[in-house]
């Protein structure tokens, strides 16, 4: 089982690789992202043979799975990544230092500025519908 191999390589004390997040191309090698149930991501290198490598963890930026992310096509030590989670959370990763730049709590506003870290997610709050408003 693929989850089983990538958990070991993630190191003793982390909980097990759950979720396979996809795969991106840095230009010189194929990237697999996959995580946990607790925010925790591993990046691995795939190797044409099919072996892997673990090259970076990303953790301390989520407290949710992370369900998507993208890169930037630059080579994979200067890339950044940002994760998205299911606790409404978007994180910017440095990957070279695997340090989150910042993790913004998502709204139904777009903010702009320097990213806050934030506790928990949250409900998305939707503004109302206005009554007796007809578009025609």
């Amino acid at each position: 089982n693929v989850r089983d191999v990538l958990s070991g390589m993630m190191g003793g004390g982390r909980a097990p690789i759950q979720f396979l997040v996809g795969c991106f191309w840095d230009g010189l090698d194929l990237n697999l992202v996959a995580g946990d149930g607790k925010g925790d991501c591993g990046v691995f290198r795939v190797d044409a043979g099919g072996s892997m490598n673990l090259r970076r963890v990303l953790s301390g930026g989520h407290v949710g799975c992370v369900r998507a992310f993208v890169s930037s096509p630059l080579p994979f030590e200067k890339a950044v990544i940002v994760t998205g989670g299911e606790d409404a959370r978007l994180c910017e990763w440095n990957s070279n230092s695997a340090q989150t730049t910042g993790a913004i709590k998502t709204s139904n506003s777009i903010s702009s500025g320097k990213a806050i870290l934030t506790a928990g997610g949250g409900r998305i709050k939707r503004s109302k519908k206005k009554q007796g408003h007809a578009p025609y």
